[in-house]
């Protein structure tokens, strides 16, 4: 997955929380009030989230996506709230100066999510290839040049391998992750 490259070469780290819903139904309810809890706690503590696969409680976190934050003085302090709802109760929670929120979305589920849940965030498109071009300019001329050409050789070659031999969604996506991995 893009969060597992981004991870591998160092843009995210373990300092960041991921989260996402499995999309199971079995335990759904409990699934997202769990989900609903650590986004709110990482709130209050100012991490930085990624979230995935959770556009069904983009509701819940409609204050906070939309920076709809209630501001008061404690001290010299700026303290920050936003209304978050779990179920049907919504209640004032702690919002700390230093919180990002990451939404990750699948390209091809782009269309199918609303649009003012879309203008809420900067968008930027994120790709396998770019990952790995990203990574490729951070290594010396000679080390660039040895990863590339040997990238060029395994792609050609699972071009010129039958379809059924090779199994993947995208076989070029795969080889690239690898050659990110291992890097």
């Amino acid at each position: 997955s893009i969060m597992r490259l981004l991870r591998a070469i160092g843009i995210l780290d373990s300092t960041h929380c991921f989260y996402r819903l499995s999309g199971m139904l079995e335990g759904s309810d409990i699934e997202t009030l769990n989900l609903i809890s650590r986004v709110k706690f990482a709130c209050q503590r100012g991490d930085t989230v990624v979230l995935s696969q959770v556009e069904s409680i983009a509701e819940c976190l409609y204050d906070v996506f939309n920076q709809h934050f209630t501001e008061f003085q404690k001290g010299d302090e700026t303290v920050y709230y936003a209304n978050m709802a779990i179920g049907g109760v919504s209640r004032p929670c702690p919002v700390h100066a230093l919180f990002q929120c990451i939404v990750h979305v699948q390209f091809n589920q782009l269309e199918s999510l609303p649009a003012p849940l879309l203008n809420r965030f900067e968008t930027y498109e994120l790709s396998v290839t770019d990952v790995l071009s990203w990574q490729l300019s951070h290594l010396s001329r000679g080390l660039n040049n040895l990863v590339s050409s040997s990238l060029d050789r395994c792609l050609s070659f699972i071009a010129n391998v039958p379809s059924g031999s090779f199994w993947s969604p995208s076989p070029e996506d795969t080889v690239k992750s690898i050659f990110i991995s291992s890097i």
